[in-house]
């Protein structure tokens, strides 16, 4: 893919192409292996603050049912369905059924 990008050598929009473009003050451009590594952390970044914000939050809401029951309709325990409750996951993790 970079190497693509490097023959197309035109901004189509997207972050590889821009990282592709990028010059610094001296005019000199990222290596290949410096745009990937770019790719990667925004890639990897962004997954893993979003994974973190989300359970998190389905935590913090499944203490406080209250709150999370407002957050929109509940129909036949769709919300369960999508965060277990810790004490649910905890015993997944253990093998037990209590």
């Amino acid at each position: 893919m970079i190497a693509d990008g490097r023959r197309a050598n035109a901004d189509r929009g997207d972050v590889l192409s821009m990282l592709l473009l990028a010059k610094d003050d001296d005019g000199v451009g990222l290596t290949d292996r410096q745009v990937r590594d770019e790719v990667m952390t925004l890639l990897l970044a962004g997954h893993e603050t979003t994974a973190n914000a989300l359970t998190w939050t389905w935590y913090e809401l499944g203490k406080y049912p209250e709150v999370l029951a407002r957050l929109g309709p509940r129909r036949s325990g769709r919300w369960s369905a999508i965060a277990p409750s810790p004490s649910t996951i905890c015993r997944r993790c253990r093998g037990t059924s209590r």
